[in-house]
Order: C-alpha cells, then sequence, then structure tokens
C-alpha cells in the first residue's frame, strides 16, 4: 500500500528542511575567513529561517481552514519519519556540512553547491506532491516550491554577479 501524506506532514517535512538548510549555511560561514563569503552564506541561512516561518504559518493556516484527520501517534513515530526524511534527502545532517569543506572553495563552488541542494529540495517536494491527495492540500505543496524557487533566484543572480 502507498503512503498517503497529509499537509500537515509535508508542513512538517518543508519546516525540517528550512531547518536543516539554515543550519548547513551557518555552520559553512563559520568556518570561511572571507568576510563576503560570510556575509552571503549568512543571508542565505536567514533566508530559510524567513521560509521556515512562512511554512509554519501555512501550516497553522492550514490546521484551522481544513480539520485534518489525526491518527493516534503516541510514540510520535510520524514526526520522526517525516524527520528522517527531511534528514536522509535534502540537507544530510547526518554528517557535519563543514567536514566537507577542505578551506579551498571558491565563492562560486559554495554558490553552486547551494544551487543543487535547493533544487534537490524542489524535486524532492515534486516527488511528495504526487502523495498528497487534493482534498489534503495539495496546492500547499505548489506554494513550498515556489517559496523554495525564490532561493534559486537568489543565487542564481549572485552566481551572475560573480561571472561578469
Amino acid at each position: 500500500m502507498t503512503r498517503k501524506f497529509n499537509i500537515k506532514e509535508i508542513f512538517e517535512i518543508a519546516i525540517r528542511i528550512e531547518q536543516n538548510g539554515a543550519y548547513y549555511y551557518q555552520r559553512c560561514a563559520q568556518t570561511l575567513d572571507d568576510s563576503d563569503v560570510k556575509d552571503l552564506l549568512t543571508l542565505l541561512a536567514e533566508m530559510e529561517v524567513k521560509h521556515e516561518h512562512i511554512f509554519m504559518e501555512l501550516l497553522n493556516q492550514s490546521e484551522r481552514d481544513v480539520h485534518l484527520a489525526e491518527n493516534f501517534d503516541p510514540d510520535d513515530e510520524a514526526v520522526k519519519y517525516v524527520q528522517a526524511l527531511a534528514d536522509g534527502h535534502v540537507f544530510d545532517l547526518s554528517t557535519d556540512p563543514a567536514s566537507q569543506l577542505t578551506g579551498n572553495e571558491t565563492i562560486e563552488n559554495i554558490l553552486k553547491t547551494a544551487l543543487s541542494r535547493e533544487k534537490e529540495s524542489i524535486i524532492y517536494y515534486l516527488g511528495l506532491k504526487d502523495f498528497v491527495p487534493g482534498e489534503l492540500g495539495k496546492d500547499k505543496v505548489d506554494s513550498i516550491i515556489r517559496e523554495e524557487m525564490t532561493h534559486i533566484v537568489f543565487i542564481s543572480n549572485a552566481l551572475r554577479q560573480l561571472n561578469r
């Protein structure tokens, strides 16, 4: 049987991905000496935090507007499941992101990695969207995807500025 996600779970995943992304950017910024790179990574981390708050509000709004069916979950297995999905697929926190940095990365390398990870998050949401029935908030997943696209636009613009 295929597992169906409701919009509450989708937003919990989105919130976790944003938290993971903010942590990743903050850790990268802490390991580098270049102040311009640090400022850019700090800004990206702040954007992740902003999106986390947007997704929290969308979750709260969806809970007010739609009576979501809640299953009895005394051991928080559903929460653990969505956190594992987020941790394992986008901005993986099973290893310290700073451990992957050699100190020789250019801002272009870092931005390309960031761009790749942001694209992965959109691909992840597009995949999850197929599991969300319309009556449980499929249109809300589209709003998550649009929000993530703003990160891609920002990073792409920063890369274009570097290549001028």
